[in-house]
């Protein structure tokens, strides 16, 4: 009987306790560890319970931990264990590959790390044992999960940075919680940026990061939050636009990008107006942000539509070289905007203008003939123009629209050849030619004599060119005898003085 009623009250001790207490009941042999106050004190803890120089089982400690502390479930059952290994008598339950030398974490094989079922595991561990050294204030157990961090893969990065993500519902720690070292800041940040987009619905609460004192962790939570949609990110989009005066080149890009990349998707979202933000980024064009903040920003802008194509013509008609290639790459992917944008540009005063404008017409993706009828002619005109630059990309743009648009400006074209024109124009003239194929049969006598031509980068464009024209001769005109013909003439480069022409007639 009265073994009944010690046990009786026991359960009726431990249904007060929190499930910890119980986990050291079930594991009698890691509740019954002896372990100094000083072994404790030495760590960083211990919150709740005053420090003796006396010991204390594992199972007397967490029964002082109270029910009502911040802690999951999870994280109460695996006290007992940390507090066994803060005495010295155990491992962390986290599993690190074997390559790696750690008396705090449990070898485990290396293909066993790879594994996403077992690195999940281990990332909802990392998780709770953060929780736990929150609670307690122990320094020593932060420092050996943010280890088992930086050491994981990608994988483990993306578990972990998806339970810290969905925590506070979970482990009642979130990433707002959290402070971390800059290593795991960083490992949490990628693993932020690989996660998939329905993962992100809750990446706002990731917002602190993008004032991080690391400008990797900033780039990272941007691009996360670019993936993540409009809906997810809206909380973000004034930490965002902040972003764009970043110190560090690129998070000025990714913010950027990440910012046109919501406008983009944005229905009715005022955080992310598609004219504000193509405002915002605008200056960014500007040839002092460098290369990648300006490839970046022309990325973006191009993502937004017509807002944007009024915009990015200041930087084609006043802008430096980089950015009038910017905005040449920004109008010619808005298709029909950037072709009306274009044309009203190709009487400019300044042949730089006019050449860019050109440019627009020879890359553009949509059906140039069909959004502007009769721009052919235009073009054709300033094949005259008295600029051989202009001349020359002029040439590219007019058979970019095909044969049939390139025909009337035939003899043009043929002309150009006999007026002593300069290496640059010479080369423009026979890429174009190259772009028609077989259709411009009519100038392989211009092109052939190309070949000799005193300019080495001449005469490999002419046998590149002469190459697409004679190999790809019309059948009824003994298609055997011309390619002959030309090999038999591109042979002679073989012999050339520089390398470069030599390396054409064997491809």
């Amino acid at each position: 009987m009265n073994s009944k009623r010690q046990r009786r009250e026991r359960r009726c001790v431990l249904a007060r306790l929190w499930h910890g207490a119980k986990g050291c009941e079930s594991h009698r042999r890691v509740g019954e560890l002896r372990i100094s106050w000083t072994q404790l004190a030495a760590c960083g803890f211990f919150r709740e319970c005053p420090f003796q120089e006396t010991e204390s089982s594992v199972a007397e400690l967490c029964a002082l931990i109270p029910a009502t502390a911040r802690l999951s479930r999870g994280a109460r059952c695996l006290l007992p264990q940390v507090l066994a290994w803060l005495g010295n008598h155990g491992r962390l339950p986290l599993g690190v590959a074997g390559v790696f030398s750690d008396k705090d974490m449990r070898p485990v094989k290396l293909a066993l790390t790879q594994k996403r079922r077992e690195r999940c595991y281990d990332a909802v561990v990392a998780v709770r044992l953060l929780a736990l050294s929150r609670f307690l204030l122990c320094e020593k157990l932060q420092e050996v999960v943010e280890r088992w961090i930086w050491r994981s893969g990608s994988v483990a990065r993306k578990a972990v940075a998806l339970q810290l993500l969905e925590g506070e519902g979970k482990e009642a720690l979130g990433l707002r919680d959290l402070q971390l070292g800059l290593m795991a800041r960083k490992s949490l940040a990628d693993g932020l940026e690989a996660l998939p987009r329905k993962r992100l619905r809750l990446v706002a609460e990731a917002q602190q990061l993008l004032q991080d004192e690391n400008h990797k962790v900033r780039e990272c939570v941007l691009y996360a939050l670019g993936t993540s949609g409009p809906t997810a990110a809206s909380p973000c989009a004034e930490a965002m636009v902040l972003c764009l005066e970043d110190d560090c080149a690129d998070v000025r890009g990714q913010a950027a990008r990440s910012l046109c990349l919501l406008a983009s998707e944005a229905a009715s979202d005022e955080h992310f107006n598609p004219t504000k933000i193509a405002k915002a980024v605008a200056p960014l064009m500007s040839h002092h942000h460098g290369q990648c903040v300006v490839d970046r920003a022309a990325e973006g802008l191009a993502r937004l539509g017509d807002v944007s194509a009024p915009l990015v013509t200041e930087y084609l008609v006043d802008g430096e070289a980089l950015e009038r290639q910017a905005a040449v790459e920004v109008l010619r992917k808005l298709g029909e905007p950037g072709i009306h944008q274009a044309a009203s540009l190709m009487s400019h005063s300044n042949p730089g203008v006019r050449r860019a404008a050109l440019r627009i017409f020879q890359g553009s993706n949509c059906d140039v003939l069909t959004v502007l009828p009769g721009i052919d002619k235009d073009i054709g005109a300033l094949m005259d123009d008295p600029d051989f630059r202009v001349r020359g990309v002029a040439a590219l743009a007019l058979c970019h629209l095909g044969p049939e648009a390139t025909m009337p400006f035939a003899s043009t074209l043929l002309s150009r050849f006999n007026m002593n024109p300069k290496a640059a124009e010479l080369r423009d003239l026979l890429a174009a030619l190259a772009s028609l194929g077989r259709s411009a049969s009519w100038a392989s006598e211009a092109v052939r004599d190309c070949l000799w031509a005193e300019q080495w980068s001449v005469r490999r464009a002419a046998a590149e060119t002469y190459g697409e024209i004679a190999g790809t001769f019309e059948a009824q005109r003994d298609e055997v005898t011309v390619t002959r013909e030309a090999a038999v003439r591109l042979s002679k480069l073989l012999k050339d003085t520089e390398d470069v022409c030599r390396i054409v007639p064997l491809n």
